[in-house]
């Protein structure tokens, strides 16, 4: 028998927590972008794409979102921090792109630009401060995850 999907979304949050492995949740993201109509992605980008994690996230309630979180004048796209009462093992670090498909091409310098950006991030005394942060480098080309890349470790 299958969960719930607040049940699913539940412990696919639970499993980021416990095993730095994001692939469970890009799946799930993949999934939603996929029942997205032809007119969503007219305005879809970078944006849309977060707010789609971040609802996800939140709604497990284990971590503290921040988005945006400025680090001299650089900004995390998404930040998830420890939160009381839940001692999760990990804290993450989230850089994302996106790619309409007809921006494919682009896909290699796009990695390689926010590659350079979360390590730049990570130099930042506040994030350094941040015991066990893990920081991934997300990129959808259109619905499919184009690249997953731990970084910094």
């Amino acid at each position: 028998t299958q969960l719930p999907e607040e049940l699913r979304v539940q412990n696919i949050v639970l499993e980021l927590a416990e095993s730095n492995d994001p692939r469970p949740l890009m799946t799930l993201i993949s999934e939603t972008l996929q029942q997205l109509s032809n007119r969503d992605w007219i305005p879809f980008n970078e944006n849309s794409l977060k707010v789609i994690l971040v609802s996800y996230l939140h709604s497990s309630q284990l971590y503290f979102i921040r988005s945006e979180q400025e680090s001299q004048q650089q900004y995390v796209d998404l930040l998830l921090l420890r939160r009381s009462p839940f001692p999760a093992p990990y804290q993450f670090a989230f850089e994302l792109k996106y790619l309409k498909k007809k921006e494919a091409g682009k896909l290699a310098k796009t990695v390689s630009q926010g590659r350079t950006q979360l390590q730049g991030y990570l130099q930042h005394p506040d994030l350094q401060q941040l015991p066990d942060l893990r920081a991934w480098l997300i990129v959808f080309v259109g619905t499919e995850l184009a690249c997953l890349e731990a970084v910094g470790e």
